[in-house]
Order: C-alpha cells, then sequence, then structure tokens
C-alpha cells in the first residue's frame, strides 16, 4: 500500500501535504537528547540480555510450531514421515516487538501461520496440549470464540499472544509477503483479523519518514497514556495500535522534526482535532468486488450505522480497514 509520493520537491506521507518541512534547531537537537535521557530510566528499553531471551523464548515456540504442523500433516494427510519436513508454518511477530520498541515488561504478539491442512480446532486443542508440555510456560489458555481468538501464555516470564491463520496451500512460502492483499482471499473475518495484525505493524513503520523518530516519539506517548490510565480498551480508551497510528500521522505531518518537537505537536494537534474526521495514514482502499473478498468490510460511514456512531475514529492502514 502506497504511503508516500513526492510533490513540489519534497516528500509527501500519508493522505496530506506536510504541515512543515522544517528542520530543527540546535536547541531541538538538544532537547530531543534530554528527553532520550529522560526515558532510559523508565524501564522503556530492553537491555541485551532481555534482548536474547526473547529471541530464545521465540525460537523455542517456532520449534514447538514447527512439530506440531508435521505431526499434523502425518495424521491429516497422511504423508510419510520423511516428508513432513517439507510442509512449514511460520512464526511472525507483530506490535510493539516488530516495531522496535521493545522493553522489558513488553508482550510480544504472534501470528502462527499454517498450512491449509491445519484447522483453528486443531490448533487450540493439539497446539495447545503441546504448549503444556514446555517446562516454563504459565497461565496458558485458549480463548477459540475471542473477537480475535488466540492462545495467552507467559513463557520464561515472558507475556505471549498466540494468533491463528491458514493459508490455502501445503505449506508456508518462506518469503511470503503478508502485505499483499491476496493473502486475504477466501479467509473468514475471524483469520483475516489475526493476518492483518501483522500488516497494520509493517504499514505503520513504513507509513513514516523517520523511524527512530517515530519510535522515540512513540515511547514518550505510551509512557504519558499509561501514567495517566489512558492505555487500556478495557475501558474503552486507546490501545497500542491506535496510540502508534495517531503518532505515526504527527510524523507525516512534520517529516522533519525531532521527537522533542514532534511530542509537542500531538498533543497541540489532537487537542485542536476535528474527531469528525478519521485518523488516517493512507486513503481507505475498497474491497475488491470479487469473489473471495465480498464478506470484508472497510471503515464506512456513510453506509455503515455503526461506523457513523465512532466518537474518535483511528483507521488502521491495511486492507480491511478499521478503527482498532
Amino acid at each position: 500500500m502506497e504511503t508516500a509520493g513526492t510533490n513540489n520537491g519534497f516528500t509527501k506521507y500519508g493522505i496530506t501535504n506536510p504541515v512543515s518541512t522544517d528542520g530543527p534547531s540546535k536547541s531541538d537537537k538538544k532537547d530531543t537528547a534530554k528527553l532520550i535521557k529522560f526515558l532510559v530510566p523508565q524501564n522503556l528499553f530492553e537491555t541485551e540480555n532481555g534482548k536474547r531471551k526473547k529471541k530464545r523464548v521465540l525460537e523455542s515456540l517456532n520449534r514447538v510450531l514447527q512439530q506440531f504442523v508435521r505431526k499434523n500433516a502425518i495424521k491429516q494427510l497422511g504423508i510419510p514421515n520423511d516428508e513432513p519436513s517439507k510442509i512449514s508454518p511460520k512464526l511472525l511477530t507483530f506490535g510493539s516487538y516488530k516495531q522496535g520498541i521493545v522493553a522489558p515488561n513488553t508482550d510480544i504478539n504472534c501470528l502462527c501461520l499454517c498450512p491449509q491442512s491445519v484447522t483453528q480446532e486443531s490448533f487450540f486443542t493439539d497446539f495447545y496440549n503441546a504448549l503444556k508440555l514446555l517446562p516454563n510456560i504459565t497461565k496458558l489458555h485458549a480463548v477459540p470464540d475471542a473477537y480475535t481468538p488466540v492462545i495467552k501464555l507467559i513463557y520464561d516470564g515472558i507475556d505471549i499472544d498466540l494468533l491463528f491463520a491458514n493459508l490455502p496451500a501445503q505449506t508456508v512460502p518462506e518469503e511470503i509477503d503478508v502485505l499483499d492483499d491476496a493473502i486475504l482471499r477466501n479467509m473468514n473475518e475471524a483469520t483475516a483479523r489475526s493476518i492483518n495484525g501483522c500488516r497494520v505493524a509493517a504499514l505503520i513503520l513504513a507509513s513514516v519518514p523517520n523511524k527512530d523518530n517515530f519510535r522515540t516519539t512513540l515511547r514518550y506517548v505510551k509512557l504519558w497514556a499509561n501514567r495517566r490510565g489512558l492505555y487500556t480498551t478495557v475501558m474503552a480508551y486507546m490501545g497500542g495500535v491506535a496510540w502508534a497510528i495517531l503518532t505515526a500521522r504527527v510524523c507525516q505531518l512534520y517529516p522533519n522534526f525531532l521527537p522533542n518537537q514532534l511530542i509537542q505537536k500531538f498533543f497541540r494537534v489532537y487537542a485542536q482535532w476535528n474527531w469528525k474526521c478519521p485518523v488516517m495514514l493512507c486513503k481507505i482502499k475498497e474491497v475488491p468486488n470479487i469473489p473471495g473478498y465480498l464478506s470484508f468490510k472497510v471503515w464506512d460511514p456513510r453506509n455503515n450505522p455503526t461506523d457513523r456512531q465512532h466518537l474518535m475514529p483511528v483507521i488502521t492502514p491495511a486492507s480491511h480497514q478499521n478503527s482498532p
């Protein structure tokens, strides 16, 4: 999905021209350095040991997923024992972890992308039972009937959410492009929501002019929202995806600003925002009028009365666009 273009000699990010293309002053650079110095002791940056631990946990989960899918292939497809290695799933991360905004207490959102031989029922029973055998897993529970079905667990002290999606293929391609809209074809709503987590995370990051400035600004915004009790969807406030989109939009409007400037603009922009207009990082794409896509809906207040009732619409950038 295209998020940037060139207009009048400058790069355009998002659906409008930037408000300002000015660069930072010397004092802005000093203030951003002070900002980062303030953020470091707030427990917002993962240590090298913590990064290695998270990587080991993901590698362990990936091994369990690979073994589960291969056993499933033998059972469901009657494939000989020496063949299942050709039938492979992928474990994909998304959310804050994928965007490189990792703190010691950051949970990890994962998508278990499986071949068609693996059903949702098998994932939430057989794979769940395989996870139960791992010694360092606690608080393991499956929620297959959730709006977005999920297996939740704590692995070696790290909170992890595992989502499921399967593709109409015998194996998941090594270089699969989850941003290709064709991947959604013939998927049901729940599966599309699961896979959209990866798509949204990647597109948010791709939509900003400077990824490091975006990450630093978002760390501060999340810290502020947490301390104000505003970072929770349970209480009908915004969650991580919405805060990331709000931050990314400000980065688009001021592409050359540093984090200290972006933070000031964040509060000024949304204090004055006309909330009859949604916050969007790109134009909403119409759902293709072809078989396999007809069940999907995008945010459309003109034709959907429910969408017209949204008080603060913040629209995800991937196809199957909605307010998170």
